[in-house]
């Protein structure tokens, strides 16, 4: 087993405020609303949150292309009924 530090290995330091913009992005995922993560991370205004801190991973970009690829599906199936 390694016992190098990921900076170490990577050349790359995490910092403590970085795992802000973590926590955040966990939170959005998986369900808290942006208004509790406001209050948690102490933002003045909701709009700190959402356009600083919260960050959309690629599974959660998948997940939002196919709903709404699914919604236009739908109504296409509707129209042509």
């Amino acid at each position: 087993m390694n016992s190098k530090t990921y900076s170490q290995r990577t050349n790359y330091r995490i910092r403590f405020h970085d795992l802000r913009h973590s926590t955040a992005s966990y939170l959005i995922k998986h369900g808290v609303s942006l208004k509790e993560i406001q209050v948690w991370l102490g933002h003045s205004t909701i709009n700190i949150t959402a356009n600083t801190y919260t960050h959309i991973d690629m599974e959660t970009k998948k997940d939002t292309a196919q709903k709404i690829n699914d919604l236009f599906s739908k109504k296409a199936n509707e129209a042509a009924q």
